[in-house]
């Protein structure tokens, strides 16, 4: 299997949306037969930080979606 990290950033007026953000993420890559290896919520600095790592067979997890 391929490995893949993607990692966000998300302005502090927009903290409370992370929860949402993750989800679509991990909705993607797992209806893309992704399997996500580890997800952390790095906190609050001056924004949120989140990183997402996944492992997949198939290339439609790496094609480029708009969230």
């Amino acid at each position: 299997m391929r490995h893949y990290e993607i990692v966000f950033m998300v302005h502090p007026d927009q903290s409370e949306q992370v929860p949402g953000m993750i989800e679509r993420y991990t909705a993607a890559i797992t209806g893309a037969e992704g399997k996500i290896h580890r997800l952390e919520d790095w906190g609050r600095t001056d924004g949120q930080q989140v990183a997402v790592s996944w492992l997949t067979r198939s290339t439609n997890c790496t094609k480029h979606t708009t969230f």
